[in-house]
């Protein structure tokens, strides 16, 4: 057996002298030979030690002690008598969807007393007596809507299938030679459309360069970096002249100066210096009738490419060749499928969209053109695209909210904000935090880089960038900007940003452990720990009644089994009843330990 590494502050003594912790090879081997009770009806498993004064672990609360592939084999666990403790299991294989067997079993354990107390900032004390729960997770309709995850992840695999071919590897970019020439790629004179006027854009969804959805479009508004354009055929009562007015404004000094300047510039390819944003019903027509989610907005790569081949790129006729998003347009009445949209829902709604999309455009954009990837790594993963667009929505709660990251924001701190906090709040980061706690209700079958793009996944992916960029040491908009300049994806692209694939799949085991420990056990290092936000106290103020992290209890009776898919966690609370001494056992049912298996012994009471 290896040296058992160690990731806490040194351990305190075991009763008969501890040696846990310190085992030269030498000493482990002669462990492993002598000291085991190996199956030979389970062949290729790792051998289990038996349990000795020399190879018991006896923590302090709040440490941990930290095992890497066949090393998980076997924890012996002591005292004192009452010693609660969760070892969480993560299966860190870098390849998405993959999943292993995972079978854990105790000896000497009795169930955890009960869930630890949340910490004393999650009452619902409100500042001044006021805002007693200022968070939600409705949306102020009849009923709670979330956003259709499964119309974004249709979108973005109809780029690959039908763009990524259509790139050339090796070709010059195209962008580069049009920019700051005052024209567009097809040669035409740079015109910006005054308030007013119509132009004629694709609207379609469904298709990247055939079938266009022609509509009609006024232009409401033109800012220093937007031109606001609304469908002619929008229904009726939606949003006025001051309302398009006001989102232009809103473009050019929050959305569009946070966004670049954490993820970068995007290109501009019909020349007029500004973002389209164009409010149409065809969004509107992508949720279907009494749907509990719905699409809000997209981008659409195929706007970024030519209707006439480049030497770059193949020609796709339907693009708009400009710097596009779409959003969904009020529908008080709901004549598109029966689906009521109040303006006051879309409005709130609006920003937060558009900070998402914008994300997407800019990295569309710069992989494309400004960085000349070839066509395997110019579209993101899935995974790391939507977690960043959702990482903006919660850039913008800090732009707007007067707080900062690395606070451990709860409830108290939020309310003491005011109604600018508040209003942050709810309309940038509360469906953060939903998507986060549905992941922790699953946390075995979902992860942060999941090959199934759901709400679950993109909780993850937003909630484990947010924990990354409080622990490295460039900076929120170097960490962001690196994510999307590359040149690597997924995996390989978030591995280099950190320090390499060892160091992610550290720090990925520590941020598995957080979602337990962070504001709930005493005494835990800095990597234990969401710097930025106090989770628990954050439920509290949701009024989910219990915190959601999905826990078992690890005794004689009740061993766990799971399939646990890579960037899933499984965590398993026990109590060394004493004095004596515990054992967890792991295997895969069969096989040997995979070498991306890690597994975190920590004391919590």
């Amino acid at each position: 057996m290896h040296p058992i590494r160690r990731l806490s502050r040194p351990l305190a003594q075991p009763r008969s002298g501890g040696l846990a912790g310190r085992l030269t090879p030498a000493v482990g081997l002669l462990l492993l030979v002598t000291g085991c009770d190996s199956s030979p009806s389970d062949p290729g498993l790792e051998p289990t030690l038996e349990c000795s004064s020399a190879n018991t672990l006896t923590l302090s609360v709040g440490d941990a002690e930290r095992r890497v592939g066949r090393d998980t084999r076997t924890f012996c666990v002591g005292g004192p008598a009452g010693a609660e403790y969760v070892l969480v299991s993560t299966y860190l294989a870098p390849e998405p969807g993959a999943s292993t067997p995972l079978v854990l079993e105790a000896e000497g354990t009795a169930p955890a007393a009960g869930p630890l107390p949340a910490p004393s900032s999650a009452a619902s004390a409100s500042a001044g007596g006021t805002l007693p729960h200022p968070f939600r997770f409705d949306d102020g309709e009849a009923s709670p809507l979330e956003r259709d995850a499964a119309f974004d992840h249709g979108l973005r695999m109809r780029e690959e299938r039908e763009l990524r071919p259509r790139i050339r590897d090796g070709a010059p970019s195209d962008w580069t030679a049009a920019a700051g020439a005052g024209a567009d790629l097809t040669g035409a004179p740079a015109t910006v459309p005054m308030p007013g006027a119509i132009v004629e854009l694709n609207a379609q969804a469904t298709s990247a360069c055939a079938n266009a959805v022609l509509r009609g479009a006024e232009v409401m508004a033109v800012s220093s970096a937007a031109i606001v354009v609304a469908d002619t055929a929008r229904p009726a009562n939606g949003f006025s002249t001051s309302d398009f007015q006001g989102f232009a404004a809103a473009f050019d000094t929050l959305v569009a100066p946070l966004v670049r300047r954490n993820f970068g510039r995007e290109t501009d390819l019909d020349a007029n210096g500004r973002v389209i944003l164009f409010f149409t019903p065809e969004v509107n027509r992508l949720t279907e009738a009494g749907s509990e989610r719905f699409v809000g907005g997209f981008f659409f790569s195929r706007d970024l490419f030519p209707r006439v081949s480049t030497p770059r790129l193949q020609a796709c006729a339907t693009s708009n060749e400009a710097e596009i998003l779409y959003l969904m347009v009020p529908d008080p009445g709901g004549t598109i499928n029966q689906n009521a949209r109040s303006v006051d829902f879309v409005r709130r709604l609006a920003l937060s969209t558009i900070g998402h999309e914008f994300q997407h455009l800019v990295n569309a954009a710069r992989r494309i053109h400004v960085l000349n990837l070839p066509s395997n790594r110019v579209f993101e993963e899935v995974w790391l695209n939507e977690g960043l667009s959702h990482a903006a929505e919660e850039l913008l709660f800090f732009q707007t909210s007067g707080l900062s990251p690395r606070s451990n924001l709860g409830l108290t701190q939020v309310q003491a904000g005011g109604p600018r906090a508040v209003n942050a709040i709810n309309a940038y980061h509360v469906a953060n935090l939903q998507r986060y706690r549905r992941f922790l209700e699953a946390p075995e079958i979902h992860s942060a880089y999941d090959s199934v793009d759901n709400l679950e996944a993109r909780g993850a992916a937003q909630n484990f960038l947010r924990y990354a960029v409080d622990r490295v040491p460039q900076g929120e908009e170097a960490f962001f900007r690196a994510l999307v300049d590359g040149p690597q994806v997924g995996w390989e692209n978030l591995a280099t940003r950190v320090g390499g694939g060892t160091m992610l799949r550290r720090w990925y085991a520590d941020w598995t452990v957080a979602h337990f420990a962070d504001d709930r056990v005493p005494g835990i290092q800095t990597a234990f720990r969401h710097l930025s936000w106090s989770h628990p106290s954050l439920f509290a103020g949701l009024n989910v009644s219990t915190y959601p992290l999905r826990t078992r209890l690890l005794t004689p009776q009740n061993p766990v089994s799971v399939q646990l898919r890579a960037g899933g966690a499984v965590y398993g609370r026990f109590t060394v009843p004493g004095p004596g001494v515990a054992r967890i056992t792991t295997s895969t049912g069969g096989g040997a330990l995979p070498a991306e298996l890690h597994l975190t012994l920590l004391r919590t009471r």
